[in-house]
């Protein structure tokens, strides 16, 4: 596989070596979230990154595979804590139990070992990650290229979403965040909450917020 699952930078772990995963905390630009939900774990960077900067915050993590859980406690610095939550289960599943409105941020980053779950592609999926958060919380998507306005995801998001952006890194990847309710913030505002923001979680946004704008999607 060209995919490399996770990376994280053992004598600092808190630094998010994937520019990815870099961009997909922009979404803590326009929320301060109380709860976020990761679905796929990996080296479990993004949870370190948010547990070490934010000492409230509640984090879930669902992974399907047990073994890629024990990986990130044994040698990724995943820390045992009471507000870091690991569930090992599929995340369909978990979507089908979990609370409607209960989580104020999804981070999905669904990858296995031969490229992207197509789970990430699917309409009910967005449906189920829409109904999970609360009336004023984003959903963040990580896709290895960005799906076609025609599809039925994309279609999912517009119909569903208020307010839906796109940002692209040098990898390649598709960074694409969906907000439920409207957001007013101008961007100058946005611009220097990115500066006080990098600086709280010691990784780069500013970069990603310049490249940051709105998913056109053609009626």
């Amino acid at each position: 596989s060209i995919y490399e699952q996770s990376s994280v930078l053992i004598s600092k772990p808190q630094v998010l070596v994937h520019a990815y995963t870099q961009a997909m905390l922009l979404s803590l630009l326009f929320i301060k979230p109380t709860h976020v939900t990761l679905f796929g774990l990996g080296g479990g960077s993004l949870a370190l990154c948010l547990h070490r900067a934010f000492p409230q915050l509640i984090i879930r993590a669902v992974e399907v595979r047990g073994a890629v859980i024990d990986v990130a406690y044994r040698y990724f610095s995943l820390p045992h804590s009471a507000r870091l939550q690991v569930t090992h289960a599929e995340v369909n599943d978990y979507l089908t139990s979990a609370p409607v409105g209960s989580t104020d941020i999804i981070l999905s980053d669904l990858y296995h070992q031969y490229g992207m779950d197509s789970l990430q592609l699917k309409h009910d999926y967005i449906k189920r990650c829409y109904d999970l958060l609360s009336a004023e919380g984003w959903l963040v998507l990580n896709y290895h290229e960005l799906p076609m306005a025609s599809s039925p995801v994309v279609q999912a998001i517009v119909a569903l979403f208020v307010e839906v952006y796109q940002c692209t890194v040098p990898s390649g990847n598709w960074i694409i965040l969906c907000g439920k309710s409207t957001m007013s913030t101008s961007r100058g505002v946005l611009t220097q909450r990115a500066k006080e923001l990098e600086q709280l979680i010691a990784n780069p946004l500013t970069p990603h917020f310049k490249q940051l704008m709105r998913l056109k999607v053609s009626p």
